[in-house]
């Protein structure tokens, strides 16, 4: 926190050095140009961007395997709620700031009503058919979903013993509307909840049925005991909801959130082991190309293991399950319970410091947690620091050291001018009018070669999004098409629970478990494969950039010859435009959309199919061996048209998508590529920028006021070394403060 500390402080002064400079010569010299005045505005505009980049990190994993316990020993406090049982039930994020504060964004009237009218679609009532729009509000809309859940609570227990989706759904917000009704408006609400009240988030976060009412939640806490060197107000920590959560919805909003992090600490409980859903999860990770950001912590339950060798032998086991995932994995074992405990210790209650005294009784265990701790926690700091150099602290100096020398590179070249000898002045006026003359045509090469970068990406893109999306045999339509065709409604589980005679229920859930299937390839499958094709798309597209930057390294050296070399940055990164811009990649919010014809003509078909069965009766005639064939062959029909009318949709929505991340998102990132490459060129010349005029006045001058302006700069010139000076000291401390070797020695472990 110290080194960071002084570091913004370095950056401050360094850019009020350099803004105060320009200031002088502005008031004292003719020297002041255009690019003088850029350059002042950036130097004045730096400080307050340091603190602008936020460091995520992403704690995930399969439920109760200690997630919550985990963040809570990094902070030294118990902010979130933990306990038995699914404790955190939406993305919680905690940040550093004075004072504590709970902040909880709750979801529209609108979007409540969306979600349940989605989780309502086939279900045949004849109040809802009357009103297009279901609101919770309505007393008789929340009387009909009542009789709704009821209906479906009856029937649930025939799937695979479980409660479907939607009936959770329909339970959270018939339990809770009366407490949040209070809370949600028509728009987003911020509910803050301040010092004594902070605890109260818990309510929300802690508990599933509340949190559906929730849309995003952030916890301020101020330091207490935390530790300032480890954790600071750019660093945002993520505490995730369980990664072997049954609803799709949850999982893509932790995949979407462990995107954009820098880093992802991934827990396993000791006492469970590697599970599926583990296993499951990192191969999703794995196929989005954000494996190499992950870090396993084996979250070790003290109580469970008899001694050292039986946790170690896990942990071996666990290892040797993972190697498939990637070969440079990090692996720490300790118990965050533990640690909280220690950190609170005059707070616990009677029992816990019981606990406490049981787990130190075996010295080996404890010795080992605590070694595997201290060896986390400075990676973990190594990790965040050298995440906070490249986007906090280096680029802001990297800026001012250009200006700096920028700034004595136009002084060098006024000099010059400035002679006592007026032919010297003379052919140095000339031979800059040369450089210059040089320098447009070199400019306008480049425009012309952007002017061509841009147009081959953007043809690049288009061929691989076609490619991507259309042509090729695996592409994203083709993998949804192949779903949809072979997707099986497996109607035979129907009939063996005598579901099939109430065909409005099984209608509902054929096409609920459909909807569930195709959402979860979406999430599993789809947006993984779609997240590394941006990535890769993006890293082509950077390589592209510094390629033809790269390409005038030699060209612009020979152009400042004369005036000696200086180095030149060769980097572009695509994240630092993305973060200006503040454009991400459009979400593939893929629907599995149908036509309100599909269920007039099901319950039509189911009209006939009724009609039958009653002439069938009218004949004294036994229905049981008619009645299941035709529900059955009515349900098939049904079945087989909604799934046309979903893949038609689909290939509409693939359509407008590939058409939106083509012109909303990379040709948007092309146009400014192009752009920040010709500004790293161009500025260059920027030195060479003068007004030629102006110059010719100033050489007829008399003498004795050239020989003052040139001493002027002659001590700006010295003032704009020393800033150059303390900008190398700076970086130098970078280096040496960020990334230390902070190994914990083998007998500490």
């Amino acid at each position: 926190m110290e080194q960071e500390s002084k570091l913004s402080k370095d950056i401050s002064k360094i850019s009020s050095s350099l803004f105060q400079i320009i200031q002088k010569i502005k008031k004292n010299t003719e020297f002041y140009d255009d690019t003088c005045r850029k350059w002042g505005k950036t130097c004045s505009e730096i400080p307050s961007q340091v603190n602008d980049d936020l460091i995520k990190v992403a704690v995930t994993g399969a439920v109760k395997s200690g997630k919550s316990t985990f963040v809570n020993s990094i902070f030294k406090s118990d902010f979130l709620k933990r306990g038995a049982g699914v404790v955190t039930s939406v993305i919680t994020k905690i940040r550093i700031k004075e004072r504590l504060k709970a902040k909880l964004l709750l979801k529209s009237w609108d979007e409540i009503n969306l979600e349940i009218e989605e989780a309502l679609l086939f279900f045949d009532d004849h109040y809802l058919s009357k009103h297009t729009n279901f609101d919770l509000r309505r007393n008789k809309d929340r009387e009909c979903l009542k009789t709704i859940y009821d209906k479906l609570l009856d029937e649930t227990s025939f799937f695979e013993n479980q409660i479907r989706p939607q009936v959770i759904l329909f339970n959270n917000v018939l339990k809770n509307y009366e407490f949040c009704k209070n809370f949600v408006k028509s728009q987003d609400t911020l509910l803050e909840l301040k010092n004594g009240r902070f605890d109260e988030h818990k309510v929300f976060t802690g508990d599933p049925s509340k949190a559906f009412f929730i849309k995003d939640v952030i916890l301020e806490v101020n330091y207490g005991t935390i530790d300032k060197n480890l954790i600071n107000n750019n660093i945002e920590i993520a505490d995730c909801q369980g990664i072997d959560s049954t609803d799709s919805t949850q999982l893509s909003k932790v995949l979407q959130y462990l995107e954009s992090s820098n880093m992802i600490i991934y827990l396993i409980s000791s006492r469970v082991g590697l599970r599926g859903a583990d296993i499951k999860f990192l191969s999703i990770i794995d196929r989005m190309g954000i494996s190499d950001n992950v870090a396993f912590v084996v979250n070790c339950d003290l109580s469970e293991h008899e001694s050292l060798n039986d946790l170690v032998s896990i942990g071996e086991k666990i290892e040797q399950e993972l190697l498939s995932f990637n070969n440079g994995l990090k692996f720490y074992y300790f118990s965050s319970l533990y640690n909280l405990f220690n950190q609170i210790k005059p707070n616990l209650i009677t029992r816990d410091k019981k606990r406490i005294k049981a787990w130190e009784s075996d010295q080996a265990i404890v010795k080992y947690s605590n070694g595997n701790t201290q060896r986390f926690f400075a990676d973990f700091k190594n990790r965040i620091n050298k995440d906070k150099v490249n986007l906090v602290f280096a680029n802001p100096m990297q800026r001012l050291q250009i200006i700096a020398k920028g700034l004595q590179k136009k002084i060098e070249l006024f000099t010059d001018l400035f002679s006592d000898d007026d032919n010297n002045a003379d052919n140095a006026l000339k031979e800059l009018k040369e450089t210059q003359s040089l320098a447009l045509r070199f400019q306008k090469l480049i425009e012309n070669s952007i002017q061509g970068l841009s147009q081959d990406l953007k043809k690049e893109v288009d061929s691989q999004i076609d490619n991507y999306f259309i042509h090729e045999k695996n592409s994203i339509i083709d993998n949804l098409i192949s779903f949809i065709n072979n997707y099986s409604v497996g109607i035979k589980r129907f009939e063996e629970q005598g579901l099939i005679s109430d065909f409005p229920k099984a209608l509902y859930f054929v096409f609920q478990d459909f909807k569930k299937e195709f959402d979860s390839l979406l999430v599993e499958k789809v947006t993984p494969e779609l997240v590394r094709f941006v990535k890769d798309q993006e890293k082509n597209l950077e390589n592209h950039a510094n390629s033809l930057y790269c390409s005038y390294k030699t060209d612009l050296f020979n152009l400042y010859s004369q005036f000696g070399k200086r180095s030149m940055d060769l980097s572009i990164g695509l994240q630092a435009i993305k973060k200006r811009l503040k454009i991400k990649p459009p979400s593939a919010n893929f629907k599995t959309r149908y036509s309100a014809r599909i269920k007039v003509s099901s319950f039509a078909g189911f009209g006939i199919h009724s009609l039958l069965l009653c002439i069938i009766k009218a004949l004294k005639k036994e229905p049981k061996f008619i009645m299941i064939p035709l529900s059955t062959l009515v349900l098939k029909k049904v079945s087989s048209q909604f799934k046309k009318e979903v893949l038609k949709s689909i290939k509409l929505q693939i359509n407008v998508y590939s058409k939106k991340i083509r012109e909303e998102y990379f040709y948007l990132l092309i146009r400014a590529l192009s752009q920040i490459v010709n500004e790293k060129i161009i500025e260059q010349f920027q030195i060479y920028s003068v007004e030629i005029d102006k110059i010719e006045s100033i050489i007829k001058k008399e003498q004795s006021e050239k020989s003052e302006q040139k001493a002027f700069l002659g001590l700006v010139y010295e003032e704009i070394e020393g800033v150059l000076q303390r900008i190398n000291q700076s970086n130098c401390h970078l280096k040496e403060s960020f990334f230390e070797d902070h190994q914990v020695r083998n007998q500490d472990m």
